[in-house]
């Protein structure tokens, strides 16, 4: 969750250990609305370790900016796809048990 209250669902389409395609749900302001759209973009087709690799400023970078008090609006979208990705290798690693969303 973000500081301020905003928060993101990722789900990430892996395929062949790739980011095939990415669905977001962002609840909060139109800032986090547009950098998840923009971490989407920036994580579709890249290998699992290299999403891992994607800062906070590549999503502030390909938006042309964000305000300063929303920067924390990108590390969101960051941190929650790492989660993400993190979760997939949970669960490849132990293929019998799930994980309860929350």
């Amino acid at each position: 969750m973000g500081k301020c209250g905003d928060s993101l669902e990722v789900s990430p389409r892996i395929e062949s250990g790739a980011i095939a395609d990415v669905k977001v749900l962002p609840r909060g302001c139109v800032y986090t609305l547009v950098c998840a759209s923009a971490m989407s973009e920036l994580a579709k087709g890249r290998k699992l370790e290299s999403a891992l690799e994607l800062e906070p400023y590549d999503v502030v970078d390909s938006l042309g900016g964000l305000p300063e008090d929303h920067l924390h609006c990108a590390r969101l979208t960051v941190n929650t796809l790492g989660e993400a990705v993190a979760d997939y290798y949970s669960q490849a690693a132990h293929p019998g048990s799930s994980r309860a969303n929350g």
